[in-house]
């Protein structure tokens, strides 16, 4: 169990700052006061509020963990690579991205690094 874990163990592994967050959502998970079965259940705006709740979760952290862990695949994190793709489309993305956004932002970001 991860809860077993120290602030110290998390940052052996190489997660440095983020340890003590890595701690209390394991303390938090293994409590029931974060209920990760739930938030699969949530609506994308309600799984985002609840992910944002936690201790050390911004914006980022929150899409890209609803994209590559809940598979809310409509769920587009932006960072720094994404805001340069983003300045080639001034009025948004396609159309024929909605409801796939997660899946294009990863060909996207995969297209940016290569080419930017």
């Amino acid at each position: 169990m991860l809860s077993r874990l120290s602030v110290e163990d998390f940052e052996a592994l190489g997660t440095g700052y983020r340890g003590k967050y890595l701690k209390k959502l394991a303390d938090d998970v293994a409590s029931g006061a974060v209920n990760l079965d739930e938030i699969k259940k949530m609506s994308l705006d309600d799984a985002k509020k609840a992910l944002l709740d936690i201790y050390g979760i911004g914006i980022k952290v929150a899409n890209c963990t609803l994209l590559f862990g809940f598979q809310f695949i409509e769920c587009f994190p932006v960072d720094v690579w994404m805001k340069r793709v983003l300045d080639y489309y001034p009025d948004g993305l396609p159309e024929c991205f909605k409801g796939y956004e997660g899946i294009a932002q990863q060909y996207l970001f995969h297209w940016a690094r290569n080419n930017l």
